[in-house]
């Protein structure tokens, strides 16, 4: 919690703001509790993989650099390593309740679509995010859900789904695995 009166700057870092007439949580605050809630009991092996397509809508498909983990990985989706202006960064793991869970971040301006394959029977999932129109958008007393997590129950076909990550978003899709 923070005083909203301080004068050192560390008030809207991480914290929840009170006055006497409400409180809010800053959007770092909002990911640490969507990233809390998908808490990992084990890694699962998986790979990012990705490609980008000339948007001249010629089928020129070129290869994105990406850095592996051995559950995910970070993809650089313009820029370079060393400079990256957007980047796309996924980790699986296995919850203490038994589903794969997927933790997505979109660093970028653009909206990036991701097309998540399980390799196995899933009918549906649950997927949390919190996006915001830029980088820097904050809640404030005057909006103080401006940037908050949002639920919406997605179906798989075959074990396969495609999801649209806004610009500027954290995620969390929670899956819970058939037989």
């Amino acid at each position: 919690m923070a005083n909203t009166r301080d004068d050192h700057g560390s008030a809207g870092t991480s914290t929840i703001l009170i006055d006497a007439a409400g409180s809010f949580g800053s959007p770092s605050w909002v990911v640490q509790k969507l990233f809390m809630s998908s808490q990992p009991a084990a890694l699962v092996p998986s790979k990012l993989e990705m490609t980008a397509v000339s948007s001249k809508g010629v089928h020129s498909i070129r290869p994105v650099p990406c850095t592996t983990w051995p559950n995910g990985g970070t993809c650089v989706l313009n820029g370079t390593s060393e400079s990256p202006s957007s980047m796309l960064a996924a980790s699986v793991s296995l919850s203490t309740r038994g589903e794969i869970q997927a933790k997505l971040v979109n660093y970028g301006a653009r909206t990036v679509t991701l097309v998540l394959e399980l390799g196995m029977p899933a009918p549906a999932g649950v997927w949390t995010w919190m996006a915001s129109p830029t980088p820097d958008a904050v809640n404030s007393f005057a909006d103080p859900r401006r940037v908050r997590l949002q639920d919406k129950v997605v179906i798989f076909d075959a074990g396969k789904i495609t999801i649209q990550l806004p610009p500027w978003s954290a995620s969390a899709l929670k899956v819970q695995h058939g037989g």
